[in-house]
């Protein structure tokens, strides 16, 4: 491995931010036999630089958070590299450079992959190693919880809409601000969509992992059909057939074991552990992790673990992705002008800076 980051040392580049020269150099990190690719950032300094992993959320993502024309982490590292920190940042397992097949991958999967990450910035001869923290968003906050619960080697985090309710309230949630949010969703039919909704997520969340979960679905979705109106499926579009395609694609994401697994996590065991420096960050318009009940579960869960160094923010019309929003709905989100606004980079890069350095 000493080989290795000498290699790409060698290797890196070098660019400007706001006159302060920058390394950017390509890294390698083997995890479960994978070879994961990214880029670590960091100030030419000289000295040993505090470092900071960046984990992506749900969905595949590469080493930039790449969307439509935005990469909100390469702003991050930017932000950061001239903050004086070191960033590292991956492509997600099989996405870009890296290895693998994210679609087999589970959370867990994923804390794995970020504690190689770890190791290998601990041996980085620019890194101090008594100062490695992490940068989670969505899932990814779940990610950093996780391992900010029982990795010695993790000294702060920042949770950017980090998940902190458990995994299946956090569907109840999500869904029902999704179709509270939709303009094809008529007010009077939200409850409709959540009866059914909260049926399937039950079923697969009391259904153990060993057991196919496919059938427990069928004989559900049969049984909540036979109680509604006709009125009623057709108000939800399940007349015609149409039903069989909710059905057949609901099934096909609850049968993956990232899904039956992220259903039953549960923040409490992790968060309720945490003693090092965390900020957690949420807009007050994310529909896809609500702000209010995970700011409010953070704060009682590290107040739980007596964590005397944590704060919690709030942004005002910031949607999920940290952009100022206007409809802040998902649909919105690729066509927005920023990647991440600059209040959630100033939050970050103050608070670090006050902690860290």
């Amino acid at each position: 491995m000493k080989n290795l980051l000498i290699l790409l040392t060698i290797i890196g580049s070098l660019y400007n931010v706001k006159g302060q020269t920058i390394i950017s150099d390509s890294i390698v990190c083997v995890s479960d036999s994978l070879c994961l690719k990214g880029t670590l950032s960091y100030p030419e300094s000289g000295k040993k630089l505090p470092a900071v992993i960046i984990i992506s959320g749900t969905g595949k993502q590469d080493r930039d958070g790449s969307f439509a024309e935005h990469k909100p982490f390469f702003e991050i590292a930017q932000c950061l590299n001239n903050a004086g920190f070191a960033v590292l940042r991956m492509d997600d397992r099989g996405v870009g450079e890296s290895e693998g097949v994210y679609e087999d991958a589970t959370t867990m999967d994923f804390v794995s992959d970020v504690k190689a990450e770890i190791e290998l910035l601990k041996k980085h001869p620019n890194i101090d190693k008594d100062k490695i923290g992490l940068i989670g968003h969505s899932e990814g906050g779940a990610v950093a919880f996780i391992l900010a619960s029982s990795n010695k080697d993790v000294k702060f985090m920042v949770s950017l809409a980090g998940l902190a309710v458990d995994g299946y309230t956090s569907l109840i949630l999500q869904n029902r601000a999704i179709l509270e949010n939709s303009k094809y969703v008529k007010p009077q039919d939200v409850d409709l969509y959540m009866n059914l909704y909260t049926c399937m997520f039950k079923a697969v969340k009391n259904t153990p992992l060993e057991k196919d979960i496919e059938p427990v679905l069928d004989s559900v979705f049969t049984i909540w059909k036979t109680e509604q109106s006709e009125e009623n499926l057709i108000a939800m579009h399940m007349n015609d057939g149409r039903d069989q395609g909710f059905l057949y694609r609901y099934k096909n994401i609850a049968k993956k074991a990232w899904y039956r697994q992220m259903i039953r996590y549960n923040p409490e065991e992790f968060i309720s552990n945490i003693k090092i420096p965390v900020l957690a960050l949420n807009g007050d318009k994310d529909i896809m992790v609500t702000p209010e009940e995970n700011l409010n579960n953070i704060e009682r869960l590290l107040k739980k673990a007596n964590n005397k160094n944590f704060k919690t923010v709030l942004l005002p019309d910031h949607n999920h992705m940290f952009q100022h929003c206007e409809e802040c709905s998902q649909a919105e989100i690729p066509n927005l002008p920023e990647a991440i606004s600059g209040e959630t980079l100033d939050a970050m890069s103050a608070w670090l800076r006050r902690n860290v350095n």
